[in-house]
């Protein structure tokens, strides 16, 4: 995260029913996965929404999908994330099997 508490990844992302994808987008930029944080507190700045009303999916720089799940604190920040594998590279089955 740099200064201005922005993502120093490169992402794109979208929300399906209940479910935010994230896909990595950057190269030679900071990973979504090691900034994964400033990534979901900026998607909650850009959409309005609470995180922890969604299961969250992401795609990672080498093409594997991924669950996430965030923890926030009493302000409404994501302050720390766990990750759980989905062992697919479909974002589909991502969406559909996200927990």
């Amino acid at each position: 995260m740099n200064q201005f508490n922005t993502p120093s990844a490169l992402y794109t992302f979208g929300i399906a029913k209940n479910v935010v994808w994230i896909e990595d987008i950057g190269v030679n930029t900071r990973s979504v996965t090691n900034d994964m944080e400033a990534v979901l507190n900026d998607i909650m700045r850009k959409t309005d929404i609470n995180i922890a009303d969604y299961k969250v999916v992401y795609k990672d720089s080498q093409g594997n999908w991924d669950g996430v799940t965030p923890h926030l604190n009493n302000d409404g920040k994501v302050i720390d994330v766990g990750f759980y594998p989905l062992r697919t590279r479909d974002k589909k089955t991502a969406i559909l099997s996200a927990k």
